[in-house]
């Protein structure tokens, strides 16, 4: 992630954030209409288009950012075959998540709807789940490979100081020869 602009990080975990409380705030409306659940939680019909509205922002900026991460880090991923099973499975959840809600909105029937709107929260509770492994596998790869560089840089100290300093049997001979 060093390759991105200073803040696109941040950027990122925003964007993920606003969606996953947004799509929280969605899920008592979403068990009542498609469900026919009776949910005392229910949003007011008001607010609920609104927060509907911030949901699909939040997931166009989220389709921008994914965007975004393909060229650099995912390519970069694939080719070095770096986190490989979490990267696939987040990026294979984040295909499905719109294609989904497209289900949501365009299926002309109810069933369908339904079904379309309890796989979109299924995946989207899997991309979160698999978004915090991802980021934790890398975290992890991170604190070893940093502690694999202090070690061989320890080495490596170690082995200059070593050539450095003349043992005893070199400091020996070199002083019968000056004699």
């Amino acid at each position: 992630m060093k390759a991105y602009p200073r803040g696109f990080v941040t950027l990122l975990w925003w964007v993920f954030a606003f969606l996953t409380v947004s799509g929280i705030l969605l899920i008592p409306n979403m068990l009542e209409m498609r469900l026919h659940w009776s949910i005392a939680l229910a949003l007011p019909s008001g607010s609920r288009v609104w927060i509907a509205l911030a949901h699909a922002l939040g997931a166009f900026a989220t389709l921008i950012v994914m965007g975004a991460l393909l060229p650099l880090h995912i390519r970069y991923g694939l080719r070095r075959r770096i986190h490989l099973k979490s990267g696939l499975i987040l990026t294979s959840i984040f295909v499905g998540l719109p294609l989904t809600a497209l289900g949501i909105y365009y299926f002309g029937d109810d069933a369908w709807s339904a079904w379309s709107s309890i796989v979109h929260l299924v995946l989207a509770s899997a991309a979160v789940l698999a978004l915090i492994a991802h980021v934790v596998l890398a975290k992890r790869l991170q604190a070893r490979r940093t502690a694999a560089r202090a070690l061989d840089m320890t080495v490596v100290i170690r082995n200059e100081y070593a050539r450095s300093r003349p043992s005893s049997h070199q400091s020996r001979a070199g002083r019968r020869r000056r004699a």
